[in-house]
């Protein structure tokens, strides 16, 4: 069946207008940088920045190691592919970098649209249903019905493409999106990967987790949904089977990273890169301001508490994600969605641009929104802290105080934990209203008060 002329230009017309977007906006920044220096810096991270990776390349083209610099934190692969970018650039008037960012993104929207399908039935095959045993029901009365409860999504296919379309056109026509790729930031590269990983099966994810891992240590958190998305599938194996199969699992995964590592030494000729791009993720090192919650947090610490805390707050994450896989393990897609954004709260050097990818899969939790609490305070924190930051940032400058941009920080993690904490409640609700009905009465017919203890 041919696509309807309408669904093509639902499809088209974001895209376009995202290049466009893209193009105008890396334009004025090249011509205008001093309009978007305010802007930088809750965009670019010393991990993802464009011209420190470029002054690697210059250092490398020279013969010196960048890595002992202390200032570059890409990855030698990365940086071995941007300095193909720049000697081209060099002949292109830098358009051959920015067309490549731009395919990058355009190849993430792509694969959105992929991962929204995948996801959506995913979601709609692991639906509860009401059963006379499980639905506490007054005697004689009916097992309780989801009654006007939304569904996932309708089932038909408009309904598919409907949603699969408005993914890719938030990703595509998000601001903050938008100026992620403009300032060229390596974070556009990881944007596509974890795109793709959404979207293809299960036994190709396991490859990408570790090229994912390669670019963000962080990223080594996405092995528990892949792993519980592995043992979910292999409910009806034995034990032993599916103990071996994680072991092969982990093996492979062991593999592909030092697939990678090697010749990130064989460029390089030392392992200096090693502490210069993950050590830094670690120990947080460079306290460059970011969006992120370490950077102030260290600058004002006592250097003999530095280590003590820096393992504290890098095991936060497995606190609060741990207990997470146990109780959504057979839900690893949704496990996969929150683990993003943990990820995101608990990166040491965030930007705006990290939202990117699972704000834009927000429109397959729209099932969920009636029984969320606090979407209003979350939408209002996190638009506030948006436009804010940068003026914070000018306020700092000017007043040489800190505490101006460092509380909208605050305020922007905090709409972020505000949204995983309502989609995690709007989830558990929803099950809950599905298999006891939506409005759950007592023996009497009297409606009962519904309370997550």
């Amino acid at each position: 069946m041919a696509p309807s002329p309408l669904r093509v230009v639902g499809s088209l017309a974001p895209l376009l207008g995202g290049v466009i977007l893209r193009l105008c906006v890396w334009k004025l920044i090249t011509e205008y940088p001093q309009m978007f220096s305010s802007a930088r810096v809750v965009f670019e991270t010393p991990l993802t920045s464009w011209s420190r990776a470029l002054e690697g390349v210059h250092l490398y083209t020279l013969g010196i190691d960048p890595y002992e610099s202390g200032t570059v934190h890409t990855p030698p692969l990365v940086l071995l592919l941007y300095q193909i970018l720049n000697n081209l650039d060099k002949h292109t008037s830098q358009l051959t970098s920015i067309l490549f960012f731009i395919i990058c993104d355009v190849c993430a929207a792509c694969a959105l649209k992929q991962a929204t399908r995948r996801l959506l039935t995913a979601f709609s095959r692991t639906e509860p249903t009401p059963t006379p045993l499980t639905a506490p029901t007054p005697v004689g009365q009916p097992a309780p019905t989801p009654g006007d409860i939304d569904p996932v999504y309708d089932g038909s296919v408009e309904s598919m493409y409907s949603i699969s379309n408005t993914v890719s056109a938030i990703y595509l026509l998000n601001p903050l999106t938008i100026l992620t790729c403009a300032f060229r930031s390596s974070l556009v590269i990881e944007h596509v990967i974890l795109a793709v990983m959404l979207s293809a099966h299960l036994g190709w994810s396991i490859f990408l987790v570790p090229l994912l891992t390669y670019l963000s240590v962080h990223n080594v958190y996405y092995i528990l949904p892949l792993t519980a998305g592995l043992w979910y599938r292999m409910s009806t194996e034995s034990c032993g089977t599916r103990v071996v199969c994680h072991v092969i699992c982990m093996l492979v995964l062991c593999t592909s990273a030092l697939a990678l590592v090697l010749p990130s030494y064989t460029i390089m000729g030392s392992w200096y890169f090693i502490n210069s791009v993950y050590g830094c993720m670690f120990s947080v090192c460079d306290l460059t301001p970011n969006m992120g919650l370490y950077w102030y947090f260290f600058m004002e610490m006592f250097d003999h508490f530095h280590q003590f805390f820096v393992y504290v707050l890098q095991l936060s994450p497995a606190i609060f994600l741990i207990p997470l896989g146990c109780k959504l393990s057979h839900k690893p897609d949704l496990l996969f969605y929150i683990v993003t954004m943990c990820i995101v709260i608990f990166k040491t050097y965030p930007s705006f641009g990290d939202i990117s990818v699972y704000c834009a899969l927000l429109p397959i939790f729209t099932h969920l929104f009636r029984f969320m609490r606090t979407t209003l305070f979350t939408v209002i924190s996190g638009m506030v802290a948006g436009v804010m930051a940068p003026l914070m940032w000018r306020i700092w400058l000017v007043t040489f105080n800190p505490n101006f941009f460092y509380a909208i920080s605050l305020v922007w993690n905090l709409a972020q934990i505000f949204l995983m904490n309502d989609i995690l409640f709007g989830f558990t609700r929803r099950q809950h209203a599905l298999l006891y009905g939506a409005n759950p009465t007592d023996s009497k017919g009297k409606p009962l008060l519904v309370t997550l203890k």
